[in-house]
């Protein structure tokens, strides 16, 4: 994701913009989703 980013940084194109955020958001929803389950499921 780095990459893509990096890329984007470099090369702002509607195109590069696109590909960035497929990249981000499974990301996100996959941070969101790991800091629900640890609010639920606190580890001991």
């Amino acid at each position: 994701m780095i990459i893509v980013d990096l890329k984007l940084a470099f090369n702002p194109t509607k195109a590069q913009a696109w590909t960035a955020f497929k990249f981000s958001s499974p990301y996100l929803a996959i941070v969101f989703l790991a800091m629900v389950f640890d609010y639920w499921i606190p580890l001991l």
